[in-house]
This record gives structure tokens, C-alpha cells and sequence, in this order.
């Protein structure tokens, strides 16, 4: 990106980034919590993108950050294939104050162009049907005979919110069977009313200024 086209202002106002600014920011997340009424006692995130997009990382990065230290608690890197293989819902606990956060984050198999997912699939996991541990078969799609199907799911079980990982520096690269199963997914998140948002990484790989 070169220096001429950056904006004169932020098109965004945003606090000055310090030390200060981060652990207010991890306090608000420690003391978050689900309405009592709802009876559900975390919020289930659900991670979707392309391979090698970062989801796993985002979650190793968020867990590190809350645990004090680095970890690596899910697969992660750059490889052909989807590392995640697994269907996980991970707990985040804060080594400060001892507590869990009440937020959930939900890993799913990367969107490849070979092996797509199959809708069906996605819908299950939405509606929690999907146990946590669920070995994923790209050959055999997830159904309601598939062994560990929760036939009823409570509202704790479903997927509250969706978070779309794409990777920054190929956004505009992104093959077209992957967009087409994005916005397959949409469809039914939005038939839930599903909050979705999206979470660019490597931005580093894209502007000099990140990266700096």
C-alpha cells in the first residue's frame, strides 16, 4: 500500500492503543455474561473461513492472551488441507482472576475447493445438534444418524453468533466455490437470525504501516 493512499483522518476513531486499553478490554470480556433469562450460560461463537485463514490461530491468540503465555491448544499453520478435523467448542479461562469467560469459540473444518461442506452440515452445527469432539468425514456429511446427533439441543447448545475469518492479503483472490459456500451459509444463518461479523487477518502482509 503505498503512503499516498492512506487517509489524511481515521475513518474510524478509535482509543489511543496502550497497556491501560487492553486490560479494560479483557475486563469487559471477563465480566460478560448471556442474559440469566435465556438460561444459557456462554455465548457460542462459531469460527468459519477459508484454510489457512487463521481461525484456529485466532483462537491460540485469544487463549494465550487470557491464559498469560503462549499456547497452541489448536492445530494451526499453513497446510493444503484443513488441520481442523475436528468439531471443537472451546473454553477460554482468564489466569488472573481464575474465571471462564462466558464466551465460547467454535472450530470448524476450513472451506477448501476439493472437499466442501456440506450445507446440511453447517445447519446441524447451528442449531447444536453437533456434539464438541465430532470427527468430520468429508466423504460422510454429519446427519441425524450419524452417531452423537443431539436430537434436542438447548439454546446453550446452538450457535449465538458467526465470526467469518478471511485472510486480508487474498481477499479479493478468493476462489469462487469458496464464496459460493459462503454465501450458502449465510443463507441459512440468516434464516436464524444469526449475528454474523467478519475478522480480516494478515493485514501485516497487506499494509507497511500494520506491519511496522
Amino acid at each position: 500500500m503505498a503512503e499516498s493512499s492512506l487517509l489524511d483522518k481515521p475513518w474510524r476513531k478509535l482509543p489511543k492503543f496502550k497497556a491501560e486499553t487492553a486490560n479494560k478490554l479483557k475486563e469487559e470480556l471477563v465480566d460478560y455474561g448471556p442474559d440469566s433469562e435465556t438460561g444459557v450460560t456462554a455465548a457460542n461463537i462459531l469460527l468459519i473461513g477459508q484454510i489457512g485463514a487463521g481461525k484456529s490461530s485466532f483462537f491460540n491468540s485469544v487463549n494465550s492472551i487470557f491464559r498469560g503465555k503462549i499456547t497452541s491448544k489448536a492445530r494451526s499453520g499453513s497446510f493444503e488441507h484443513s488441520l481442523t478435523t475436528v468439531y471443537r467448542k472451546y473454553n477460554v479461562k482468564d489466569h488472573n482472576s481464575g474465571k471462564t469467560l462466558k464466551i465460547r469459540l467454535c472450530d470448524t473444518r476450513g472451506l477448501e475447493e476439493e472437499f466442501t461442506i456440506d450445507p446440511q452440515e453447517i445447519s446441524h452445527i447451528l442449531d447444536g445438534n453437533v456434539p464438541d469432539r465430532y470427527q468430520f468425514n468429508p466423504s460422510a456429511p454429519f446427519t441425524t444418524e450419524t452417531f452423537g446427533f443431539i436430537r434436542n439441543p438447548h439454546l446453550g447448545d446452538r450457535i449465538h453468533c458467526v465470526a467469518f475469518v478471511l485472510d486480508g492479503s487474498t481477499i479479493d483472490v478468493i476462489p469462487e466455490k469458496i464464496l459460493k459456500q459462503m454465501k450458502a451459509m449465510q443463507s441459512r444463518m440468516n434464516q436464524r437470525n444469526i449475528p454474523q461479523v467478519v475478522y480480516l487477518t494478515k493485514l501485516d502482509k497487506v499494509c507497511p504501516m500494520v506491519e511496522e
